[in-house]
């Protein structure tokens, strides 16, 4: 079950298809800087170069030429180490590496700024860095500033385990926590301007409406927002160690495996561990989402099985009740000593649809 890999697909294919629209041929800077309509011209760098979008296209094309280092040291203050990586790997392969679908968010980032570019070479996708940007890169990446790259990973490290343990957040909470964190005031802008750097290149959370969310809080966040207030609740408080694990997701997948019997899971579908943890990272992200069950109901129906549906729903709940909630701001529901939803009832009346009748007879329902 792809579940999540579908939910990541769906945002970055459109994207994808929007990148790759237009055609470029030529690895040469200026060529595809001529070569670009007007409004693809006016969307580089235009949050950066001032006055540009008042420029005639000569004029443009020429401020961004003068201007590439400057442009370079704007984008490396805002970098962590994904985008290192993925620099890195150009560089490496003389500005040309194939398009992977982990890319798509690189490159709208970096292709924004006029540093990369997508291009089809007998029809296959390919990305290309100019050799321009490649001799201003191998300049410019100096140890201080690969040193200030790895200090802002591990803040946005940080940020991502936040999200991932409590999906929607206040973005003033953000900046608390990492002040907190860092023991320092750290400037909002700087650290708003990180998150988009982040959220851009990664696809699987946004800032909207002064909060942070999860794509896969798949509800409207009002409803959330309720149900917080509801119970009127502060957020859960994870340790640094617990928030920087959550951020990194091999640890996620490591405290996942800790916590919960693994064994019964490979014993049950008959996978090897490492297809077990990632079945079991999917259900735990699937259980997080306690208010209409989005991403656990197209799960279900490989999750429990009519003929053994009581063993099945017991592990279920068994781990849901081990999961902290996303609309609970962290909390799990027998820390704040309220039932869970999850109850065998909700669980048969979200598979009904898939063993309608067998469940219905094992239940007298």
């Amino acid at each position: 079950m792809k579940l999540f890999e579908d939910i990541y697909y769906y945002r970055s294919k459109e994207l994808e298809d929007k990148l790759f629209r237009v055609k470029y041929k030529s690895s040469d800077l200026k060529t595809i800087l001529e070569r670009l309509n007007y409004h693809d011209l006016n969307e580089i760098a235009k949050e950066y170069l001032k006055d540009f979008v008042n420029l005639n296209k000569q004029d443009k094309i020429n401020c961004i030429l003068s201007n590439i280092n400057q442009i370079i040291n704007y984008i490396i203050d805002k970098m962590n180490l994904t985008h290192l990586e993925f620099i890195q790997s150009l560089l490496d392969n003389n500005g040309e590496i194939t398009y992977e679908e982990k890319h798509v968010g690189l490159l709208s980032l970096f292709k924004s700024y006029g540093l990369c570019f997508p291009v089809l070479k007998r029809n296959k996708k390919t990305i290309i860095m100019p050799n321009e940007i490649r001799k201003s890169f191998h300049y410019l990446l100096t140890e201080m500033n690969i040193y200030l790259i790895e200090q802002n990973h591990h803040i946005i490290k940080y940020i991502r385990g936040l999200i991932n343990l409590y999906g929607l957040l206040e973005v003033s909470f953000v900046h608390k926590k990492i002040n907190q964190y860092l023991n320092t005031i750290m400037d909002e802008t700087l650290l708003f301007t990180l998150i988009g750097f982040d959220s851009v290149i990664n696809l699987t959370y946004f800032i909207k409406d002064e909060y942070i969310q999860s794509i896969f809080v798949t509800n409207d966040k009002d409803r959330y927002i309720a149900k917080r207030k509801e119970y009127n609740l502060d957020y859960y408080p994870f340790t640094d160690e617990e928030i920087l694990k959550a951020g990194d997701i091999n640890n996620l997948k490591k405290e996942i495996s800790i916590k919960h019997d693994l064994r019964k899971l490979m014993k049950k579908y008959g996978l090897k561990q490492d297809e077990s943890i990632e079945h079991l990272l999917r259900l735990y992200y699937a259980l997080k989402d306690d208010i209409s069950y989005n991403l656990l109901t197209p799960m279900l129906s490989t999750l429990v099985d009519p003929n053994n549906i009581e063993n099945d729903i017991k592990l279920l709940i068994e781990i849901s009740d081990n999961t902290p909630k996303w609309s609970l701001m962290g909390h799990k529901y027998h820390n704040l000593s309220i039932k869970n939803p999850l109850t065998i009832e909700k669980i048969i009346s979200i598979v009904m649809d898939f063993h309608k009748e067998d469940i219905k007879e094992m239940f007298n329902i």
